[in-house]
């Protein structure tokens, strides 16, 4: 799932196609690559929130799910 920002600036997207399956944020053009969580936590369905101050998203590691928020 990807999302993106609320002003249209940056993708969140979950790397599902390699070992980190990690959240990730990059620039809408193409630049500027961050990896938000690592592991043992992964992070899927990222939502931003209608300011973009915050994305909510869906964290998992090897014994829990939970709930984030990254501001």
């Amino acid at each position: 799932m990807v999302s993106w920002s609320p002003d249209g600036q940056t993708l969140a997207f979950n790397e599902c196609c390699s070992s980190l399956d990690a959240l990730e944020l990059i620039d809408r053009d193409g630049s500027n690559l961050r990896v938000v969580t690592k592991p043992p936590m992964s992070g899927y369905a990222p939502t931003w929130t209608p300011d973009g101050s915050t994305i909510v998203y869906q964290g998992r590691n090897a014994r829990s799910f939970a709930v984030s928020a990254l501001s």
